[in-house]
Protein backbone atom coordinates (compact mmCIF):
# COMPACT_ATOMS: atom_id res chain seq x y z
CA UNK A 1 0.00 0.00 0.00
CA UNK A 2 0.87 3.51 -0.99
CA UNK A 3 0.32 6.82 0.58
CA UNK A 4 0.32 9.88 -1.61
CA UNK A 5 0.23 13.16 0.04
CA UNK A 6 -0.59 15.91 -2.89
CA UNK A 7 -0.22 19.46 -2.36
CA UNK A 8 -2.66 22.37 -3.76
CA UNK A 9 0.49 22.46 -7.04
CA UNK A 10 -0.46 19.10 -7.89
CA UNK A 11 -3.64 18.37 -7.77
CA UNK A 12 -4.66 19.36 -11.55
CA UNK A 13 -1.39 17.07 -12.73
CA UNK A 14 -3.60 14.44 -10.26
CA UNK A 15 -6.22 14.19 -13.12
CA UNK A 16 -4.06 13.26 -15.62
CA UNK A 17 -2.67 10.39 -13.41
CA UNK A 18 -2.86 6.58 -13.61
CA UNK A 19 -5.20 7.04 -10.34
CA UNK A 20 -7.63 9.25 -11.85
CA UNK A 21 -7.50 7.24 -15.50
CA UNK A 22 -7.59 3.29 -13.86
CA UNK A 23 -8.90 3.57 -10.39
CA UNK A 24 -13.03 2.30 -9.38
CA UNK A 25 -13.06 5.09 -7.06
CA UNK A 26 -11.44 8.31 -7.41
CA UNK A 27 -10.77 10.85 -4.62
CA UNK A 28 -11.33 13.78 -5.92
CA UNK A 29 -13.54 15.36 -9.07
CA UNK A 30 -11.48 18.15 -11.68
CA UNK A 31 -14.15 20.36 -10.73
CA UNK A 32 -12.95 20.63 -7.12
CA UNK A 33 -8.97 19.87 -8.11
CA UNK A 34 -9.45 23.12 -10.61
CA UNK A 35 -11.02 25.14 -7.28
CA UNK A 36 -8.76 24.31 -4.87
CA UNK A 37 -5.90 24.59 -6.90
CA UNK A 38 -7.50 28.39 -7.81
CA UNK A 39 -8.23 28.91 -3.77
CA UNK A 40 -7.07 32.43 -3.06
CA UNK A 41 -6.54 31.79 0.51
CA UNK A 42 -4.16 28.38 0.16
CA UNK A 43 -0.31 28.62 -0.35
CA UNK A 44 0.45 26.19 -3.09
CA UNK A 45 2.57 24.16 -0.94
CA UNK A 46 0.13 23.29 1.30
CA UNK A 47 -1.46 19.74 1.48
CA UNK A 48 -5.08 19.46 0.37
CA UNK A 49 -5.56 15.29 -0.72
CA UNK A 50 -4.11 12.37 1.20
CA UNK A 51 -4.66 9.66 -1.00
CA UNK A 52 -4.13 5.37 0.18
CA UNK A 53 -3.61 2.87 -2.69
CA UNK A 54 -3.52 -0.57 -2.50
CA UNK A 55 -0.93 -2.62 -4.82
CA UNK A 56 -3.44 -3.17 -7.78
CA UNK A 57 -3.42 0.85 -7.58
CA UNK A 58 -6.96 1.00 -6.37
CA UNK A 59 -8.33 3.95 -4.19
CA UNK A 60 -9.19 2.51 -1.05
CA UNK A 61 -8.97 5.92 1.18
CA UNK A 62 -8.95 9.45 0.85
CA UNK A 63 -8.82 12.76 2.96
CA UNK A 64 -9.48 16.15 1.49
CA UNK A 65 -8.13 19.17 3.22
CA UNK A 66 -9.75 22.57 2.38
CA UNK A 67 -7.21 25.27 3.10
CA UNK A 68 -8.46 28.52 4.59
CA UNK A 69 -7.59 31.33 6.89
CA UNK A 70 -8.84 32.59 10.04
CA UNK A 71 -10.02 36.49 10.22
CA UNK A 72 -7.86 37.19 13.24
CA UNK A 73 -5.18 39.96 13.99
CA UNK A 74 -2.83 37.73 12.33
CA UNK A 75 -4.40 35.71 9.10
CA UNK A 76 -3.65 32.07 10.45
CA UNK A 77 -3.67 29.20 8.18
CA UNK A 78 -6.44 26.51 9.59
CA UNK A 79 -7.75 23.29 6.50
CA UNK A 80 -11.52 21.98 6.73
CA UNK A 81 -11.65 18.79 6.25
CA UNK A 82 -13.64 18.18 2.90
CA UNK A 83 -13.97 14.80 2.67
CA UNK A 84 -13.00 11.78 4.38
CA UNK A 85 -14.14 7.99 2.65
CA UNK A 86 -12.48 4.75 2.89
CA UNK A 87 -13.25 1.86 0.85
CA UNK A 88 -15.98 -0.46 3.00
CA UNK A 89 -13.68 -3.19 3.19
CA UNK A 90 -10.13 -2.43 2.03
CA UNK A 91 -9.81 0.52 3.79
CA UNK A 92 -11.11 -0.43 7.30
CA UNK A 93 -7.19 -0.13 8.74
CA UNK A 94 -5.79 2.56 6.66
CA UNK A 95 -8.63 5.27 6.84
CA UNK A 96 -8.09 6.38 10.80
CA UNK A 97 -4.70 6.92 10.16
CA UNK A 98 -4.50 8.70 7.31
CA UNK A 99 -7.21 11.07 8.76
CA UNK A 100 -4.73 11.71 11.49
CA UNK A 101 -1.80 12.03 8.86
CA UNK A 102 -4.36 15.18 7.68
CA UNK A 103 -4.53 16.60 11.14
CA UNK A 104 -0.40 16.25 11.69
CA UNK A 105 0.52 17.95 8.49
CA UNK A 106 -1.50 20.89 9.43
CA UNK A 107 -0.03 21.13 12.72
CA UNK A 108 -3.83 20.54 14.57
CA UNK A 109 -5.56 23.12 13.11
CA UNK A 110 -8.37 21.47 11.77
CA UNK A 111 -11.75 22.69 11.50
CA UNK A 112 -15.27 20.18 10.24
CA UNK A 113 -18.28 21.28 9.06
CA UNK A 114 -21.86 19.83 8.97
CA UNK A 115 -20.33 16.62 10.93
CA UNK A 116 -21.79 13.10 10.60
CA UNK A 117 -22.83 11.42 13.88
CA UNK A 118 -19.93 8.80 13.99
CA UNK A 119 -17.70 11.08 12.75
CA UNK A 120 -17.97 13.33 15.11
CA UNK A 121 -17.82 9.91 17.78
CA UNK A 122 -14.47 9.56 16.48
CA UNK A 123 -12.95 12.28 16.98
CA UNK A 124 -14.23 12.81 20.82
CA UNK A 125 -12.79 10.00 21.40
CA UNK A 126 -8.90 11.03 19.24
CA UNK A 127 -9.22 14.12 21.50
CA UNK A 128 -8.26 17.67 20.50
CA UNK A 129 -11.63 18.79 19.17
CA UNK A 130 -14.30 20.76 20.59
CA UNK A 131 -17.73 20.48 18.94
CA UNK A 132 -20.42 23.59 18.45
CA UNK A 133 -23.87 22.50 17.62
CA UNK A 134 -25.38 25.04 15.13
CA UNK A 135 -29.47 25.40 14.78
CA UNK A 136 -31.19 26.29 11.65
CA UNK A 137 -34.25 25.82 9.55
CA UNK A 138 -35.31 24.10 6.93
CA UNK A 139 -38.70 25.91 5.20
CA UNK A 140 -40.82 24.10 2.53
CA UNK A 141 -42.83 25.48 -0.09
CA UNK A 142 -43.59 23.14 -2.55
CA UNK A 143 -45.29 19.91 -2.26
CA UNK A 144 -43.04 16.68 -2.64
CA UNK A 145 -44.91 13.56 -1.18
CA UNK A 146 -43.62 11.87 -3.94
CA UNK A 147 -40.09 11.50 -2.55
CA UNK A 148 -40.39 11.81 1.05
CA UNK A 149 -42.88 9.60 1.97
CA UNK A 150 -41.93 6.39 0.20
CA UNK A 151 -38.32 7.10 2.22
CA UNK A 152 -40.18 7.25 5.60
CA UNK A 153 -42.17 3.94 4.63
CA UNK A 154 -41.20 1.28 2.21
CA UNK A 155 -44.62 0.19 2.09
CA UNK A 156 -46.10 3.14 0.06
CA UNK A 157 -43.25 2.94 -2.52
CA UNK A 158 -45.95 1.30 -5.14
CA UNK A 159 -47.55 4.89 -5.08
CA UNK A 160 -45.26 7.03 -6.17
CA UNK A 161 -47.04 7.58 -8.88
CA UNK A 162 -49.89 8.65 -7.47
CA UNK A 163 -48.22 10.61 -4.80
CA UNK A 164 -46.68 12.55 -7.43
CA UNK A 165 -50.06 13.37 -9.26
CA UNK A 166 -51.06 14.71 -5.67
CA UNK A 167 -48.05 17.10 -5.19
CA UNK A 168 -48.55 18.16 -8.85
CA UNK A 169 -52.11 19.20 -7.73
CA UNK A 170 -51.31 20.73 -4.76
CA UNK A 171 -48.42 22.65 -6.58
CA UNK A 172 -50.64 24.10 -9.03
CA UNK A 173 -53.27 25.32 -6.64
CA UNK A 174 -51.83 26.05 -2.98
CA UNK A 175 -48.36 27.15 -4.18
CA UNK A 176 -49.47 29.46 -6.97
CA UNK A 177 -51.96 31.03 -4.38
CA UNK A 178 -49.37 31.31 -1.91
CA UNK A 179 -47.14 33.36 -3.79
CA UNK A 180 -49.85 35.47 -5.30
CA UNK A 181 -51.16 36.38 -1.49
CA UNK A 182 -47.58 37.13 -0.71
CA UNK A 183 -47.36 39.59 -3.25
CA UNK A 184 -50.53 41.45 -3.09
CA UNK A 185 -50.06 41.53 1.06
CA UNK A 186 -46.20 43.14 0.59
CA UNK A 187 -46.32 47.18 1.18
CA UNK A 188 -45.09 49.12 -1.45
CA UNK A 189 -41.28 50.01 -0.11
CA UNK A 190 -38.62 51.71 -2.35
CA UNK A 191 -36.33 48.49 -2.22
CA UNK A 192 -34.49 47.41 -4.88
CA UNK A 193 -32.83 43.97 -6.14
CA UNK A 194 -30.13 44.19 -8.27
CA UNK A 195 -28.39 40.64 -9.20
CA UNK A 196 -25.04 40.47 -9.75
CA UNK A 197 -21.92 37.64 -10.98
CA UNK A 198 -19.45 39.30 -9.56
CA UNK A 199 -18.32 41.37 -6.14
CA UNK A 200 -17.28 44.38 -7.24
CA UNK A 201 -14.29 46.65 -5.45
CA UNK A 202 -17.16 48.77 -3.73
CA UNK A 203 -19.45 45.77 -2.69
CA UNK A 204 -16.44 44.26 -1.28
CA UNK A 205 -15.19 46.82 0.71
CA UNK A 206 -18.92 46.98 2.26
CA UNK A 207 -18.82 43.45 3.00
CA UNK A 208 -15.84 43.50 4.83
CA UNK A 209 -17.11 46.43 6.95
CA UNK A 210 -20.25 44.08 7.56
CA UNK A 211 -18.04 41.06 8.72
CA UNK A 212 -15.73 42.29 11.07
CA UNK A 213 -16.58 39.56 13.51
CA UNK A 214 -16.73 36.35 11.38
CA UNK A 215 -14.24 33.80 12.16
CA UNK A 216 -13.33 33.00 8.73
CA UNK A 217 -14.53 36.25 6.99
CA UNK A 218 -14.46 35.36 3.13
CA UNK A 219 -13.80 38.68 1.71
CA UNK A 220 -13.92 39.94 -1.91
CA UNK A 221 -11.04 37.68 -3.82
CA UNK A 222 -12.96 34.49 -1.45
CA UNK A 223 -16.30 34.49 -2.65
CA UNK A 224 -15.28 35.47 -6.62
CA UNK A 225 -13.28 32.35 -6.50
CA UNK A 226 -16.55 30.78 -5.35
CA UNK A 227 -18.33 31.88 -7.97
CA UNK A 228 -16.55 31.41 -10.24
CA UNK A 229 -15.10 27.20 -9.57
CA UNK A 230 -18.42 25.26 -9.01
CA UNK A 231 -17.71 22.00 -7.12
CA UNK A 232 -20.97 20.65 -8.78
CA UNK A 233 -21.63 19.40 -12.30
CA UNK A 234 -25.03 20.18 -14.68
CA UNK A 235 -23.45 18.47 -17.28
CA UNK A 236 -24.14 14.55 -18.65
CA UNK A 237 -20.96 14.20 -18.98
CA UNK A 238 -20.00 14.19 -15.81
CA UNK A 239 -22.46 11.66 -14.60
CA UNK A 240 -19.14 8.80 -15.47
CA UNK A 241 -17.04 10.65 -13.34
CA UNK A 242 -20.04 10.85 -10.27
CA UNK A 243 -20.34 7.09 -10.14
CA UNK A 244 -16.78 7.02 -9.44
CA UNK A 245 -16.58 9.21 -6.57
CA UNK A 246 -18.42 9.29 -3.27
CA UNK A 247 -19.76 12.68 -2.40
CA UNK A 248 -21.32 15.59 -4.21
CA UNK A 249 -20.24 16.25 -7.70
CA UNK A 250 -23.56 16.61 -9.93
CA UNK A 251 -26.60 17.80 -10.16
CA UNK A 252 -29.60 18.73 -12.47
CA UNK A 253 -29.38 22.59 -11.08
CA UNK A 254 -26.61 24.28 -9.58
CA UNK A 255 -26.46 28.02 -9.56
CA UNK A 256 -24.71 30.17 -7.18
CA UNK A 257 -26.97 33.38 -6.55
CA UNK A 258 -25.97 36.92 -5.42
CA UNK A 259 -27.87 39.97 -4.75
CA UNK A 260 -28.02 43.23 -3.31
CA UNK A 261 -30.44 44.51 -1.78
CA UNK A 262 -31.11 48.69 -1.62
CA UNK A 263 -33.26 51.00 -0.08
CA UNK A 264 -33.43 54.14 -2.14
CA UNK A 265 -30.35 55.22 -2.85
CA UNK A 266 -28.37 52.80 0.10
CA UNK A 267 -26.85 49.32 0.32
CA UNK A 268 -28.59 47.50 3.22
CA UNK A 269 -27.24 43.88 2.40
CA UNK A 270 -25.50 41.50 -0.05
CA UNK A 271 -27.48 38.11 -0.04
CA UNK A 272 -25.38 35.04 -1.56
CA UNK A 273 -27.47 31.78 -2.16
CA UNK A 274 -27.35 28.10 -4.22
CA UNK A 275 -30.23 26.52 -5.92
CA UNK A 276 -29.19 22.95 -6.16
CA UNK A 277 -32.31 21.31 -7.84
CA UNK A 278 -34.30 23.82 -6.14
CA UNK A 279 -33.27 23.96 -2.77
CA UNK A 280 -31.89 26.60 -1.76
CA UNK A 281 -29.43 27.75 0.88
CA UNK A 282 -28.12 30.79 2.17
CA UNK A 283 -24.35 30.30 2.99
CA UNK A 284 -23.48 34.10 3.29
CA UNK A 285 -25.47 36.79 4.24
CA UNK A 286 -24.10 40.50 5.22
CA UNK A 287 -26.64 42.96 5.98
CA UNK A 288 -27.90 46.19 8.52
CA UNK A 289 -29.42 45.04 11.25
CA UNK A 290 -31.82 47.41 11.21
CA UNK A 291 -32.94 45.87 7.77
CA UNK A 292 -33.36 42.61 8.99
CA UNK A 293 -37.43 42.97 8.58
CA UNK A 294 -36.63 43.90 4.98
CA UNK A 295 -33.95 41.61 4.06
CA UNK A 296 -35.65 38.71 5.26
CA UNK A 297 -39.02 39.52 2.84
CA UNK A 298 -36.65 40.17 0.21
CA UNK A 299 -35.46 36.52 1.13
CA UNK A 300 -39.04 35.62 0.77
CA UNK A 301 -39.17 36.86 -2.73
CA UNK A 302 -36.35 35.47 -4.33
CA UNK A 303 -37.40 32.19 -3.03
CA UNK A 304 -40.84 32.59 -4.70
CA UNK A 305 -39.18 34.00 -8.08
CA UNK A 306 -36.25 31.23 -8.26
CA UNK A 307 -39.35 28.85 -7.55
CA UNK A 308 -37.69 27.31 -4.19
CA UNK A 309 -38.82 23.48 -3.31
CA UNK A 310 -37.12 24.69 -0.01
CA UNK A 311 -34.85 26.36 1.40
CA UNK A 312 -31.95 26.14 4.89
CA UNK A 313 -30.38 28.62 6.68
CA UNK A 314 -28.38 28.74 9.78
CA UNK A 315 -27.95 32.36 10.54
CA UNK A 316 -29.39 33.24 13.54
CA UNK A 317 -31.41 36.25 13.37
CA UNK A 318 -32.47 35.71 10.29
CA UNK A 319 -34.09 32.21 11.50
CA UNK A 320 -35.48 33.77 14.68
CA UNK A 321 -37.19 36.50 12.58
CA UNK A 322 -38.90 33.84 10.11
CA UNK A 323 -40.07 31.61 13.20
CA UNK A 324 -41.84 34.79 14.40
CA UNK A 325 -43.62 36.04 11.46
CA UNK A 326 -46.18 34.93 8.45
CA UNK A 327 -44.36 33.39 5.30
CA UNK A 328 -45.66 31.60 2.68
CA UNK A 329 -44.11 28.27 4.00
CA UNK A 330 -46.18 25.38 4.56
CA UNK A 331 -43.68 23.94 7.00
CA UNK A 332 -41.02 25.08 8.89
CA UNK A 333 -38.74 22.44 11.30
CA UNK A 334 -35.56 23.10 13.27
CA UNK A 335 -32.52 21.58 11.89
CA UNK A 336 -28.70 20.75 13.42
CA UNK A 337 -25.34 20.53 12.18
CA UNK A 338 -22.32 20.31 14.27
CA UNK A 339 -19.14 22.56 13.21
CA UNK A 340 -15.83 21.18 14.99
CA UNK A 341 -12.23 22.81 15.62
CA UNK A 342 -9.41 21.95 17.03
CA UNK A 343 -9.44 22.57 21.09
CA UNK A 344 -5.23 25.05 19.72
CA UNK A 345 -7.78 27.10 17.61
CA UNK A 346 -10.75 27.62 20.55
CA UNK A 347 -9.44 30.66 21.88
CA UNK A 348 -10.74 32.71 18.96
CA UNK A 349 -13.82 31.44 19.60
CA UNK A 350 -14.11 33.35 23.16
CA UNK A 351 -15.85 36.73 22.15
CA UNK A 352 -18.22 34.26 19.77
CA UNK A 353 -17.09 35.26 16.28
CA UNK A 354 -20.10 34.43 13.60
CA UNK A 355 -19.65 31.57 11.41
CA UNK A 356 -21.42 32.00 8.16
CA UNK A 357 -23.23 28.78 6.95
CA UNK A 358 -21.09 28.54 3.90
CA UNK A 359 -18.12 28.75 5.77
CA UNK A 360 -15.95 25.29 5.06
CA UNK A 361 -17.34 23.17 1.96
CA UNK A 362 -21.00 23.74 2.45
CA UNK A 363 -21.53 27.04 -0.11
CA UNK A 364 -20.21 24.21 -2.97
CA UNK A 365 -22.29 21.90 -2.48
Amino acid sequence: MQIHEFKVKELKELLSSSIFQHSPSLPITPLRALSQYHNPKAELEAVALLVAIDKTGEVISYVGCLPDQLAQESVIPVAWNSCWWRHPEKGKRIALPLLLRAIQLWEGRMLFDDLPVHSTMILEKMGGFSFRKMVGLRCFLAFKFHKILPQKKASLAPFTGFLRGVDLLLNASWYRAKKTWWRRSRQQSALRLESITKIDEATGHWITAHATQELIGRNREALNWILAYPWLSTQDKAKDVAARYYFSSVAAVFKNLVYKLWKEEELVAVLFFTNRDHQLKLPYVYFEKTALPLVVDSILDILLEQQAESFVCFQKEICEHLAQVKTPFYYQKKIEKTFGIAKSLEKYLVETPVIQDGDGDWVFT
